[in-house]
Formats: C-alpha cells, structure tokens, sequence
C-alpha cells in the first residue's frame, strides 16, 4: 500500500480510532511539608513534537460573552497574554471548536472572531465555544514547510496555497472530510505526518477559555456584559496581614474561585460565597509572582482577574 494510500485510508477512518487525548487528565500531588500545603500539576507528553508549558496564558476583555448581532469580534479580542515558562513555540493563533461536535470550526490570531459570520453567512448557534491557545515555531514551520515540499505535493498539496501558514491549517488541508478536532490533529501530527515522510515541527497547546454566544441581548446584560460596571467586577486586593481579599460579582453569591500559576498550572480551588472573600496569604506557602483567578458561578457565568504576590 502506498503511503498515499495509507494517508486517505487513515483520513477516512480517523472518526473509528481512538485518539491522543487533547489533554490528559491533570494529577495533583499534594506534599505536606512545614504545615504548609504545595500544589504540583503535572501533565503528559502526548508526543516528542509537543512541548509542555510552551503556551502563553489568554487575559481577556470581561466577561467573554458573544450576543449575536450585537456584539463585535473586536469585543472579545485578547488584549494580555501571561508569558509560557519556555519560548520555544513563540507564535500562537487562537482555535474556535464547536460546542457540539468539539470540530475546529476557525482560527483567530487575536481571539477577536466573528459569531455573527456562521455557514451560510448566519449568527453561529447559541453555545459555549472554547478558545484554545495553539502555539508553534513559525520558523520552524516554514523551514518543515520548504524541506518537505515534495512530500506535501506528492498529496497534492501546494503548502505555499493554504490559507494560514500553520499546522492547524496544514493538518485541516490533508484532512479527507474538513472536520478535525484538537485531539484528531495530535494524533495526526504526532502519528499520521511521520508515516507520510515528513518531520513535525514542534508545537504546544495552552488552557482554553469559553465564549458563550448567545443571541438572548438581556441575559448578556444580565451578566454584566459591561465590564467597566464597578457592581460587575471581580477584583483581588492584598491587604495589610498577608490577607488575599476578593470582591465578587453580583449573582456570584454562590461560586468557585480557580487560581492559576503565571503558567497556567491550577493552584488552588476555593469555594465562595456572597459579596467578598478573603483568604490568608503568606510567600512561604504562596510563591512570588502573578497569579489568574477565574470566578465561576452556578449558572456558568464567568470572571477573570489577576493579583500579584511579592
């Protein structure tokens, strides 16, 4: 069987293999030691292509909220990243995938993407939509891109065609049906490009974030789609005594607080309840730096905020 042979073979069955998981189930290590209690999160290596922790971290415009024929792609653009630990996938887009199906459904330099622009040019369905930070080498994909040419022609792909110069795009072109989620891509690039005679290039994938679209204009406004409302913000304050200080949104009377590491690994998870929290904070159990926190409330409605430990 030939290797194109083998290539449309495996595009057309993909649907029945399992594969890679996208992400692997994350393992919290708890250590006591000097009563204080340590967080460690570690995550698996899907292949040697992958890098862990080669991501940066999306803050974004809040609350990241989508009202269909309403709101702009520019309302939900990301405006601050947090650096990843490594730089050895300095570039990233920004992946949309389906609610439903978990298919990539388009990719955003930015985050700023346009719901109201679905097939047949109508307003995406109602739905929360992950965002997943997808980073790469684009050196290092233009220089796969030009030694493996022939390779990619022998396909009948003209890589220097596609319409974004990235592996998302690449992996979407030598896809037989044009549906292909996270988890299809990483097993295409780490299993399927190898077998085809072409060398991967490396890459790393970050948390996601969710946008709700909605076409419902007074649920938006009832979650505070305005984020410049001083009753809708979710704020950190370090106050004097070490005390870690949270001020909670309206309708967050019952909710979790995540707190997340400047690299994106969980921290800790803290349940809350009514207009404030406070918790006692120390550099010994809390290490320096800057940190995410992330509010979600029962109903799903969510909130971000950063604070920094010094």
């Amino acid at each position: 069987m030939s290797i194109k042979t083998q290539q449309n073979t495996y595009m057309q069955t993909k649907k029945t293999i399992v594969p890679i998981l996208f992400t692997l189930a994350t393992f919290i290590i708890s250590s006591i030691s000097s009563n204080t209690l340590s967080l460690v999160q570690l995550q698996a290596q899907n292949c040697i292509y992958e890098v862990l922790d080669g991501a940066p971290m999306a803050v974004a415009k809040q609350p990241w909220y989508f009202c269909t024929n309403t709101s702009l792609a520019a309302d939900i653009t990301v405006t601050q990243t947090i650096p990843p630990s490594k730089n050895i996938t300095p570039d990233y887009i920004y992946v949309v995938t389906k609610p439903s199906d978990k298919t990539i459904t388009g990719t955003t330099p930015n985050g700023a993407f346009d719901f109201n622009k679905g097939p047949g040019n109508k307003p995406y369905p109602d739905g929360v939509y992950p965002l997943t930070v997808f980073a790469y080498s684009q050196a290092g994909f233009n220089e796969m891109a030009n030694k493996f040419k022939g390779v990619f022609e022998s396909f009948g792909l003209d890589i220097s065609k596609l319409p974004e110069q990235n592996p998302i795009a690449l992996a979407i072109a030598l896809d037989a049906d044009k549906k292909l989620t996270l988890a299809e891509f990483e097993t295409f690039w780490c299993e399927t490009l190898p077998t085809m005679g072409a060398i991967p290039c490396q890459y790393s994938m970050g948390l996601y974030h969710e946008i709700t679209v909605t076409k419902d204009a007074a649920k938006c406004q009832a979650i505070g789609i305005d984020s410049n409302a001083a009753s809708n913000k979710f704020v950190a304050h370090i106050l004097p005594g070490n005390t870690l200080q949270f001020t909670l949104p309206d309708a967050f009377n019952t909710a979790n607080i995540i707190i997340y590491t400047a690299n994106g690994h969980l921290f800790e998870s803290l349940p809350v309840s009514y207009g404030t929290f406070s918790k006692s904070v120390s550099t010994q159990t809390w290490p320096k730096g800057i940190y995410l926190a992330k509010i979600t409330n029962n109903n799903g409605y969510s909130f971000n905020t950063r604070f920094a430990i010094w």
